[in-house]
């Protein structure tokens, strides 16, 4: 059966290097500092003492791994000596391996002879190898992966009907793996050799919706009951502004409730049907691609499901797209620039027309947008260039781009009574009129700080400091002295997460998420919201998030509930990569143009983790829950008087 709780990770969380946008004034106060610092070692006194090397002789070492090569903590390594008839014998020496999976089993004195380890955790099968020890040669290593021993067992049976369900193929991704089985005449299957740990159960059955169930920690294995509902289809017919189908378009579907992704091309007729949707599905989220018309930088396309068709037929429509082509040269000697990004849009972005050059410096851009192109160009040791050109659908325009030599800054963050700043995020925020530069640097210890590869012309760079006011500074690379940005200090906030006070109203929010769907508070009217501001690097945040993800266990498919986190990362794929493997099921807002930096600061978040709740009026009912009062806050909100069983 599935588990209902989860454990913290207990893993170390690094903060990824990088920097974000967080308003007028971002004070540190309580939870997790926004911009955290190392702190200094405790002082020694004299040298430390060497400590003493384990007692004993390394008879066997190792290495154990988990499924996806990390190390695999907490397992029992036994070393026996083996008698004549194959059994065990005497116990040789015992280790257990550490967080990197490594083990080195001792003993009192070397060993000859046929010996036996036993590699063993609950859940896991055991692993056993046999070797010949010789005192006078190194000690066998044994590098291995556990095989899990978990069996899961269920039944899938028809929700409206009851009747069991055969011939359904059942499959359960976890640990980077799959096992796959179908259901017998009584709905009934089996998976085998499990690993233990996340992953989601799918089941799919003709005539039935795509069943998609996260799944926890195995354990207690009992029989799990999996219901299905009849599927809904999709008919959707692709077509250009002339009303002319459009083949070869990649549909991607994502249903984001249920976590179910689908990806289809169109016919020569522009058309393709998504079979097997959930009967519950309400809207899907759409994200269309062709390098010649102009496509989705995510699922930026919001489709709405009748409840009461099972079969829905919908026409989109994509614009014609132009072409850039051209070549990046060394302004100075003519010669091709190799390996330099060209990227389309005013904002930085990861999700726009992209290029790259190749050894004869040449590019092609297709899926431009028509009209006026922003062409931001980045290349290592040359100065960024941004050009514009004007782009006709259908049509290709050819640029050629010259590239100056890089200018470099080198600078330093005071505070107003001249002391360093360290942990400062010094971030090139504007250029020539657009946000596209991206270059950003860190201070040190010192609060220096150096940008390389930078314009050689003038730009903005903007200056996040902890517990100090947002400080702005037109600046030009390459000077001879380096450059000193001084920030103000704000008035810290004591014991507050916000200055939003319990009982008033909360302020308006629009975002996008991860998956591209744009969120409006005004849609929240009626219904109750959990607001989380997190980030994967702030060990408080990590360690809220099992009460988190039990909330969205019980309450996330209420249609009188929604539950939204809002990240203050520095990096977008830290994020995603985060999201994945944890597991974590709400939807999760990111970045400037994503709306978090604007939410943050609407909610005026001072520290984080900062997790608010609001009422069916979008009243503010707490500010700062933590721990166990997540849950009892919003079983309350709901009216939810009892656990469910």
């Amino acid at each position: 059966m599935l588990a209902s709780g989860t454990s913290p990770s207990g893993e170390a969380v690094r903060r990824p290097r990088g920097v974000i946008a967080l308003g007028p004034l971002w004070l540190l106060t309580v939870g997790c500092p926004l911009f955290a610092q190392t702190p200094a070692p405790p002082p020694v006194d004299g040298p430390p003492s060497p400590e003493a090397p384990p007692a004993g002789v390394v008879i066997v070492e190792g290495q154990i791994t988990t499924a996806i090569g990390a190390g695999h903590a907490d397992v029992t390594v036994t070393v026996h000596r083996k008698l004549p008839d194959g059994s065990q014998g005497e116990l040789l020496g015992t280790a257990t391996t550490d967080k990197m999976g490594d083990f080195a089993v001792r003993a009192p004195s070397r060993v000859s002879g046929p010996v036996i380890v036993t590699v063993t955790q609950p859940m896991f099968a055991p692993l056993v190898r046999e070797f010949d020890l010789n005192p006078d040669e190194p000690p066998p290593f044994i590098g291995e992966e556990l095989q899990g021993n978990a069996t899961v067992i269920g039944r899938v049976i028809d929700a409206l009907t009851r009747k069991p369900v055969a011939g359904a193929a059942v499959k359960l991704e976890a640990a980077y793996r799959e096992w796959t089985a179908t259901t017998d005449d009584g709905g009934e299957f089996s998976l085998s050799h499990v690993v233990p740990g996340k992953g989601r159960l799918i089941v799919e059955a003709s005539r039935y919706g795509r069943e998609v169930q996260p799944v926890a920690e195995l354990e207690n294995f009992g029989e799990l009951l999996i219901e299905v509902k009849p599927e809904r289809t999709l008919h959707l017919t692709i077509v250009s502004q002339s009303n002319q189908p459009i083949p070869g378009v990649t549909v991607e579907c994502y249903d984001e409730p249920r976590d179910d992704y689908r990806l289809a091309v169109t016919d020569a007729a522009g058309s393709v049907s998504i079979t097997g949707l959930h009967f519950d599905t309400g809207r899907l989220l759409l994200r269309l691609t062709h390098e010649d018309y102009v496509s989705s930088a995510d699922f930026d396309r919001i489709l709405a499901l009748p409840r009461e068709n099972l079969e829905h037929r919908e026409t989109l429509v994509m614009p014609r797209a132009g072409t850039l082509t051209g070549r990046v040269t060394d302004k100075q000697t003519g010669k091709p620039v190799n390996g330099a990004r060209l990227v389309v849009g005013t904002e930085p972005t990861e999700k726009g027309p992209r290029a790259w050059t190749d050894d004869r410096g040449q590019f092609t851009l297709p899926g431009v947008p028509a009209g006026q192109a922003v062409v931001t160009i980045h290349a290592v040791d040359y100065a960024p260039e941004l050009v514009q050109t004007e782009v006709t659908a259908g049509q290709t325009a050819n640029v050629e781009i010259g590239l100056g030599p890089a200018a470099t800054l080198r600078g330093s963050i005071r505070d107003e009574n001249d002391k360093p700043v360290p942990q400062a995020h010094v971030v090139a925020t504007r250029w020539r009129g657009h946000a596209t530069l991206g270059l950003r640097a860190v201070t040190d210890t010192e609060g220096s700080f150096v940008i390389v590869n930078a314009p050689a012309d003038e730009f903005e760079v903007t200056v996040y400091a902890a517990g100090n006011e947002l400080a702005k500074q037109t600046i030009r690379a390459g000077g001879e002295q380096p450059v000193v940005i001084t920030v103000s200090s704000a008035a810290l906030l004591a014991d507050r997460v916000s200055t939003l006070a319990v009982g008033g109203q909360a302020p308006e929010l629009k975002v996008t998420t991860l998956t591209g769907q744009v969120l409006e508070s005004s849609a929240w009217k009626g219904k109750v919201v959990l607001v989380q501001f997190w980030a994967t690097w702030c060990a408080p945040c990590v360690a809220e998030l099992p009460h988190l993800e039990a909330v969205a266990r019980q309450f996330g498919q209420r249609p009188d509930f929604v539950m939204l986190g809002i990240s203050l990362d520095h990096d977008e794929k830290t994020l995603r990569d985060f999201v994945a493997k944890r597991g974590i099921t709400w939807p999760q807002v990111f970045g400037e143009t994503g709306g978090a930096y604007d939410a943050a600061t609407r909610f005026d978040v001072r520290a984080i983790p900062a997790i608010f709740l609001l009422d069916a009026q979008s009243k503010i009912i707490e500010s700062d829950l933590r721990g166990a009062r997540i849950e009892a806050a919003v079983r309350k909100a709901l009216g939810v008087e009892k656990q469910p069983q």
